[in-house]
Parts: structure tokens; C-alpha cells; sequence
């Protein structure tokens, strides 16, 4: 079995304000080598090729939310 901390969620959104996409849920692939899971919070996952994980709308790069999916970081 492989190590789950390799494979935790993170929020992110697109960087693009046109696009709008977001929150997504964004994580390595687990069984893909160079490729992200990423999705919406209740959609089907994309696999995304690359380096760094990029919108599945538009293909922009993406922007790390705080941690729990929102904006806002706690006080």
C-alpha cells in the first residue's frame, strides 16, 4: 500500500479572475508518474500532465488556497 501523505488533497483556484474556476482539489496522481489529479469539489477528476498543476477550464496555472479550501487564512 502506498503512503497516503503522498497523496493528500490541496485547494487551489485558477489564477486567471475570467475564468473563475475553483475551489478545486488538486494531488499528485497516484498510479500516473507526472500527472495531477484534479478536480472540482463534486466532479469527476481530470489527469493534468506537467510539472505543476494547471486549471482543467482553461489551462492557466493555479493559485494555492489556505488550507481547508478558503481564501481566507485563520486570525
Amino acid at each position: 500500500m502506498k503512503d497516503d501523505q503522498n497523496y493528500d488533497w490541496l485547494w487551489f483556484r485558477c489564477s486567471i479572475m475570467g475564468c473563475g474556476a475553483g475551489p478545486l482539489r488538486v494531488r499528485r496522481h497516484p498510479y500516473q508518474a507526472g500527472k495531477w489529479s484534479v478536480g472540482f469539489t463534486d466532479s469527476p477528476l481530470w489527469a493534468i500532465s506537467g510539472p505543476v498543476p494547471r486549471c482543467p477550464t482553461c489551462g492557466s496555472e493555479l493559485e494555492r488556497l489556505a488550507s481547508g479550501g478558503s481564501a481566507r487564512a485563520a486570525a
